[in-house]
């Protein structure tokens, strides 16, 4: 831990830097005259609302989220902090319920930087250290031998990667003459899923000029 606590908290502190749009917009549109129609985050939120009174048409995930938003609401500071120390995926919700109440900027941001770069980043680098020791890898290769047909092409790919990466991290030179299929095809996801990310932002922004065009037109 001593190693990387530098680069990990540095991670935990951008993380929680990706929280404040959610909480400028919501904060924003609670403060202009912006039409809430044009803010999918406070749509979402009245909603939730709204099914609140037929608690039977709620989810599991509809009910988490209001359990969030009640619990920032009620405990503040701490609330935050206690959803932000723990991974997860509807935070999101955390940062528009602080916008949409107003929530002082250093509560709300110094309560998710201390959640997310110290108590988060330090459950995960456990985790993450426990996980990758040569006792657990060792087992995982094992496992993958017993498929059949393609087990002995993964233990393989998979070692090919592991060994590669440890060369990296301990700055040796690595011999790239051999290709890894399996770091190509991690290459391929990740550009492919930047991709969708670029093409959704822009399709949300010609919804969202689309929405606004045709709003004018009935009004007028």
């Amino acid at each position: 831990m001593d190693k990387v606590k530098l680069e990990a908290m540095m991670w935990g502190a951008g993380t929680a830097l990706g929280e404040l749009p959610p909480y400028f917009l919501s904060r924003a549109a609670r403060l202009s005259l912006l039409d809430p129609d044009d803010v999918d985050d406070l749509v979402e939120l009245e909603e939730l609302h709204k099914k609140q009174q037929n608690p039977e048409t709620m989810t599991l995930v509809d009910k988490l989220k209001l359990k969030i938003e009640n619990l920032v609401n009620k405990v503040g500071f701490f609330g935050i902090l206690a959803c932000a120390s723990i991974p997860n995926p509807l935070f999101d919700l955390a940062g528009i319920t602080c916008g949409h109440f107003l929530i002082p900027f250093w509560t709300f941001f110094g309560a998710t930087l201390i959640g997310k770069a110290v108590i988060k980043m330090s459950i995960q680098v456990i985790v993450v250290i426990v996980a990758f020791n040569e006792t657990l890898i060792n087992r995982v290769l094992a496992f993958l031998k017993l498929i059949p047909l393609v087990g002995s092409h993964l233990v393989e790919s998979v070692t090919n990667l592991w060994q590669r990466q440890k060369h990296k991290l301990h700055h040796k030179e690595v011999d790239s003459s051999s290709p890894n299929i399996l770091a190509s095809l991690i290459e391929y996801a990740v550009i492919l899923l930047v991709l969708f990310f670029v093409l959704s932002i822009v399709n949300a922004m010609a919804q969202a000029y689309h929405k606004r065009i045709h709003s004018a037109k009935v009004k007028k």
